[in-house]
């Protein structure tokens, strides 16, 4: 970094500090309770032995303040702050700082204006993480200093970038980058190379925006790359149409109707709930309300109080393929979504699959890590699908 280029301002020095706790009432100090000034006198090396006789908070903080005018009582304060979690914390720099992001505060940490001095245990997002709290008179100067934070963060950044370590992890990126255009390249070569086998028109047509869907329907199963799961489903759903109205032989529906295909939902009345608790606190375990009703079904069933409701298939899906069968994309839909696409269900074969085991997904797949870049990412899929529908929806106009 060229070295007329100067930061905004220092970290914070220890002769800093000890002027800071010498000739001013820290917020931390003045929060502490009377027993924790009186404690934290003891620990200086030249305690004041008045100190002890009175409760008046005022002048406990001023004569615990007073006494420290070294470095070696500056230490002696610090670890006491150390020691009971008396740092600066996360939310109160963001209090001053809005917009403090991780990497902001890390690049503060590297470079000495925001050290860390101790970590606390908290339990979040289901995991057990150690979130640190930082040296309160450092945090104290950069709020001193908040009109050149700004200039401050811009100038470590600068920093950051001519130090080898930082050289290394940008090559080790661009090289990264470098592949993965090149593996996208590759793919969208491959995708072209597969279109080829189908002659213009409505075929390739087809088979344009069943590649593309394919690749929606794996994107909607992958929650970690955020977007809307719901309009990608809807999307899709516009493309099943489109391959139904389309009419051609490329196009095969059928019907999966698996064992259970109903959905039931029992509303007991309070008699036939009282049976249920007891027998279920006779089992012991596990015992589910459909178990109950299974067993009792006719009964429940009589019972003008008892409320039983089904949903026909419920589970069942129509299954659609699309192309040959060297060259090929499938979909499951349910039966519920795919009725106003398909029609009744009578109107297809019946076809049996065996569904995934221990999957997020009955059928299907999600992204596999690093798949999506390889395929340019969110945005490549949609803006082929859209235009592979277009383009679908345009031959059939022209029918």
């Amino acid at each position: 970094m060229p070295e007329d280029i100067k930061p905004p301002f220092l970290p914070i020095t220890s002769v800093e500090k000890v002027t800071i706790l010498r000739e001013t009432r820290l917020d931390r100090l003045g929060k502490l309770t009377i027993a924790e000034l009186k404690q934290l006198n003891t620990l200086l090396p030249h305690p004041t032995d008045k100190i002890l006789t009175t409760d008046r908070k005022p002048e406990l903080l001023d004569k615990v303040t007073a006494q420290i005018n070294a470095e070696a009582d500056y230490v002696v304060v610090l670890n006491y702050l150390k020691e009971n979690d008396l740092g600066t914390k996360i939310h109160e720099l963001t209090a001053v700082f809005p917009k403090l992001t991780l990497n902001q505060r890390k690049l503060l940490t590297r470079h000495g204006y925001l050290p860390i001095v101790g970590t606390e245990n908290v339990h979040r997002y289901g995991k057990d993480l150690a979130v640190p709290f930082y040296d309160y008179f450092a945090a104290a100067k950069l709020v001193d200093h908040q009109k050149q934070f700004d200039e401050l963060l811009k100038y470590l950044r600068q920093a950051d970038k001519s130090t080898p370590a930082y050289q290394k992890k940008a090559a080790t990126a661009k090289r990264k980058r470098e592949a993965a255009k090149q593996a996208h390249t590759a793919y969208m070569a491959e995708y072209r190379q597969f279109l080829e086998q189908f002659p213009g028109g409505q075929q390739r047509a087809l088979m344009d925006l069943a590649f593309w869907t394919a690749n929606l329907n794996h994107l909607a199963k992958t929650p970690r790359e955020g977007g809307n799961q719901n309009e990608y489903y809807d999307m899709k759903n516009h493309a099943l149409a489109a391959f139904q109205h389309a009419a051609s032989p490329l196009v095969h529906t059928s019907f999966y109707r698996p064992k259970g295909a109903d959905r039931t939902d029992v509303d007991l009345c309070e008699a036939h709930y009282e049976d249920y608790a007891e027998q279920r606190s006779v089992s012991g375990g596990y015992y589910p309300v459909m178990a109950f009703y299974f067993r009792n079904q006719k009964e429940i069933q009589r019972c003008p109080k008892c409320h039983v409701t089904t949903e026909k298939d419920y589970y069942s899906l129509y299954y659609t393929v699309v192309g040959t069968a060297e060259a090929h994309f499938s979909f499951h839909t349910p039966a519920s979504i795919g009725e106003p696409i398909f029609g009744s269900p009578k109107r297809y074969a019946m076809v049996y699959h065996e569904e995934n085991e221990g999957g997020s997904f009955r059928f299907g797949r999600g992204m596999e890590v690093g798949e999506l870049p390889v395929i340019g990412g969110k945005k490549v899929i949609l803006a082929y699908f859209r235009g592979a529908l277009q383009m679908l929806n345009n031959l059939e106009c022209d029918r």
